[in-house]
């Protein structure tokens, strides 16, 4: 028997509906990501973060990744102590699916035993994100739940970036899987609805872009060659989706010089002073709320695509009452542009001007961040470990699963073998590790303090 697939952009239409919002997190806030490999290894969580440093700089908001590679909703039960708990979270967001869809029975002829399995494991899914549920319920009573649906599996681009010798899983196209998935996003969402809980789609605008782009380029792809794990650019769309979905703030500032009455006549998210000069030009000094929110270099080139600095990231300046002509802008004294008068009066965005200080400002905090993350990343292979022999051995004791773990040769040729070390070593200060993670966190956010700058918009022509 053969199945036929609808396309992939109906099942995103007719099942995919979120209709449940959040508000911006507030002041004392922790965002627990709980996940498997795509939040354990992947960055959607370190962007919404770069977003609430950037805009919210106020703000002591805690993001914590807690994925775990391999993972489904039915072993992350019993990481709920380890990577849930002792954050008191105010928020946990959920995130499976990839490693519970059963890939493995997907190809593209299949019997009726495989079809069952897919089924099977379709049901056992919807089983475990409810007892999942319920104990993260029973575990951080005070914690809100937020709903994430699958992002896509691409078992449609023509891969040609494989690596030489690659071996397992990731070299065959497990052709369907990413419908199933797609039913797994109808799932949730509608169970998000009736649970009254906010939902974020990443599944149906990270299908809808590839198929958008496949159309021209079959090579295109958001994810690695393994079509599973998004990259930069997959997890930045996620980030924007998962803060358009909160209802942020869009504005950086938005400021308003009249030349004519030197005065201010809109100063949205900041202050305007020290305002001199006349029709030929103007000097003034702009303190914003804000810096620009840094995107990821891979995800620039498709920012319009996605509207972002309309819908995150407004940094809009307008400078009325100049002499027709040609202006050039100074920020500290370095040139971010030139400009007619009429685009002065109308208003120019900077959000993505990469001249200006509180640009690179903004890159400072990206880069800090990143690093910040990419060391929470290695810790999260700890947990991979923890998680992986938690059922085999004594993973509390390191001198004892060091024993158990020397002599089970098979232990050696593991994945988890490599991170056998790390683990013996971290495990003892983990607490330690965290409140030191929390701490750089803090001071990246000192680092996205904005500054008052002088700005000064001269006629050239």
């Amino acid at each position: 028997m053969k199945i036929r697939f609808k396309p992939l952009s109906l099942f995103a239409a007719a099942m995919v509906s979120a209709t449940v919002f959040s508000a911006p997190f507030k002041d004392g806030d922790v965002v627990v990501f709980l996940g498997d490999s795509i939040t354990h290894g992947g960055r959607y969580h370190e962007f919404v973060t770069d977003f609430y440093r950037t805009r919210y700089p106020d703000l002591k908001v805690r993001f914590v990744n807690s994925g775990v590679g391999g993972d489904n909703a039915s072993a992350a039960q019993r990481r709920i102590p380890d990577d849930v708990v002792p954050y008191n979270p105010t928020y946990v967001a959920i995130h499976f699916g990839m490693n519970d869809v059963s890939r493995g029975s997907y190809s593209a002829d299949s019997s009726l035993s495989t079809i069952s399995r897919r089924v099977g494991a379709f049901e056992n899914w919807k089983k475990n994100i409810d007892v999942l549920l319920g104990k993260l319920k029973e575990a951080v009573p005070g914690a809100t739940p937020i709903y994430f649906t699958t992002t896509p599996y691409d078992d449609t681009a023509v891969v040609t970036n494989m690596p030489p010798g690659a071996k397992g899983w990731a070299t065959v196209n497990q052709f369907g899987c990413n419908a199933g998935l797609a039913m797994m996003a109808g799932h949730i969402a509608t169970k998000a609805k009736a649970d009254k809980v906010w939902c974020v789609d990443f599944y149906t605008p990270l299908n809808s872009f590839v198929v958008r782009h496949q159309k021209k380029d079959p090579h295109f792809m958001v994810t690695k060659w393994d079509r599973v794990h998004p990259e930069a650019l997959g997890h930045s769309i996620m980030a924007w989706k998962f803060l358009e979905g909160q209802g942020v703030s869009p504005v950086v500032s938005d400021v308003a010089v009249d030349a004519k009455s030197l005065k201010a006549s809109k100063s949205a998210n900041a202050k305007v002073s020290s305002i001199e000069g006349g029709a030929d030009g103007v000097k003034f000094t702009v303190c914003a709320k804000s810096l620009p929110f840094p995107v990821a270099p891979e995800a620039l080139g498709y920012i319009g695509e996605f509207d972002v600095e309309k819908k995150l990231n407004r940094e809009r300046l307008a400078v009325t009452g100049l002499r027709p002509g040609k202006y050039a802008l100074s920020i500290e004294g370095e040139k971010a542009g030139e400009w007619t008068s009429e685009e002065f009066s109308k208003g120019i965005s900077l959000g993505f001007n990469d001249k200006t200080p509180q640009y690179r400002q903004a890159q400072e905090v990206f880069a800090k961040q990143a690093e910040i993350s990419a060391r929470e990343r290695r810790i999260r292979d700890c947990h991979y470990t923890r998680w992986f022999y938690q059922t085999r051995a004594n993973v509390d004791d390191m001198k004892e699963f060091s024993d158990w773990f020397e002599k089970n040769e098979k232990n050696k040729s593991m994945i988890f073998a490599k991170f056998k070390p790390q683990y013996v070593e971290y495990w003892p200060k983990h607490e330690e590790v965290r409140d030191k993670l929390w701490k750089d966190q803090e001071a990246v956010r000192a680092m996205a303090k904005p500054r008052a700058l002088a700005y000064e918009v001269k006629k050239i022509d």
